[in-house]
């Protein structure tokens, strides 16, 4: 993502939890469903707009970033809440 291209994932692990909607691309886990998401990112980075990605992950994503977002999810986790949005947008 940071190289300015976008991610393409399964629906299960974590990654909806990781990154914006804007930033990947998630399929079932099924190779003809992951084929279309990569052709669908390739699409999506060939139309432009990409440096928006690096820049994102710049900020949002340095190992300072990386650990108060997963501490404050795990104190989510322990009080009780149900995390809805990425970790960070």
């Amino acid at each position: 993502v940071s190289c300015g291209l976008l991610a393409v994932s399964t629906r299960v692990g974590g990654v909806a939890e990781i990154l914006p909607p804007h930033m990947m691309q998630l399929t079932e886990p099924e190779s003809a469903a992951l084929v279309r998401g990569l052709v669908s990112a390739v699409n999506q980075v060939r139309a432009g707009g990409s440096r928006c990605y690096h820049d994102h992950v710049a900020h949002n994503h340095s190992w300072a970033a990386v650990a108060t977002a997963t501490a404050e999810a795990y104190d989510a986790i322990a009080a009780g809440t149900v995390l809805r949005a990425p970790l960070a947008s």
